[in-house]
């Protein structure tokens, strides 16, 4: 199986540079290589299931602070496509930003894949 150059998703799939570098710190914080995520995306695609770097408060609370500008623009961007905010978690709000972004991110692999796969 094919597999494309991680930038070339991340160009065809991010609108923005902040995107563009939340993907990037996305795929830095897991455990896998791009090729598994790219072969097994819906592996990554709940955090709530445990994927790798998204795991621990240790994990989630930092990779939410250094990424919260990135994530918080991807969270308005969606939340403005949609035309209505998302539900958040006001107990854990770094948690729950930090597995956003790893599920925002796997979604577009997911969509990704699959277009490239039908062409």
């Amino acid at each position: 199986m094919r597999v494309p150059a991680m930038k070339k998703v991340i160009d065809e799939t991010c609108n923005s540079d902040e995107e563009k570098k939340l993907f990037r710190a996305v795929m830095r914080q897991m455990s896998p290589s791009w090729e598994e995520v790219w072969a097994y995306p819906m592996d990554y695609r709940d955090a709530g299931a445990g994927v790798g770097g998204f795991i621990y408060y240790s994990e989630t609370e930092p990779f939410a602070k250094r990424n919260l500008v990135e994530i918080l623009q991807a969270l308005n961007d969606l939340e403005d496509d949609l035309g209505e905010p998302l539900k958040k978690d006001r107990d854990n709000p770094l948690n729950w930003y930090a597995w956003f972004a790893l599920e925002h991110i796997i979604d577009k692999v997911v969509r990704f894949k699959e277009e490239f796969e039908e062409a």
